[in-house]
């Protein structure tokens, strides 16, 4: 396994700073806002993953309760993060963490939801695998309604709606 490090480009001087996170196989960061707020994920373990916060030099570690394995992908300028999780079946979920409040977001009937990225909106987009294992992008509308589970704003590619839960 190729070790990697995540780090983040400084546009002034063109340097790479890499992060310190606490021990870790692996790490990536993956998404960063307007206020240089950074969201990734690092390996304490090749079995394990934390997602993670760096705001204003402050690291904050995110893992979903009860599971082994977080991962943040996108943060929006308000710091409302999302990713993926396994849960301790194995099975994988999206997610949503707001001021210390996580939300499961999975699309109904999927095997398996990935939340990638959320806008200043709070749309959220991502992947599922259905139950054929098909794999289908999503685009989800603003975060309030889906962590109440409003039904009507999730839609796919074949333009066919879901709703998170």
């Amino acid at each position: 396994m190729v070790n990697q490090r995540a780090f983040v480009h400084n546009e002034n001087d063109g340097s790479f700073n890499y992060l310190t996170l606490p021990t870790n196989v692996n790490s990536q960061a993956t998404s960063i806002n307007d206020h240089h707020d950074v969201v990734g994920f690092f390996m304490p373990t090749a079995a394990t993953s934390d997602g993670f916060l760096l705001k204003d030099g402050h690291l904050t570690t995110l893992q979903f309760p009860g599971s082994t394995f977080t991962q943040a992908f996108g943060v929006n300028n308000e710091d409302d993060i999302v990713g993926a999780y396994q849960d301790a079946n194995g099975n994988t979920h999206g997610f949503s963490y707001d001021d210390g409040h996580y939300t499961t977001l999975d699309v109904p009937g999927a095997t398996m939801t990935v939340i990638n990225g959320i806008n200043n909106f709070d749309n959220v987009v991502g992947f599922f695998v259905d139950a054929a294992g098909n794999t289908e992008g999503v685009v989800g509308a603003p975060l309030q309604s889906l962590s109440q589970n409003d039904t009507t704003h999730f839609h796919h590619d074949t333009h066919t709606d879901h709703a998170l839960t």
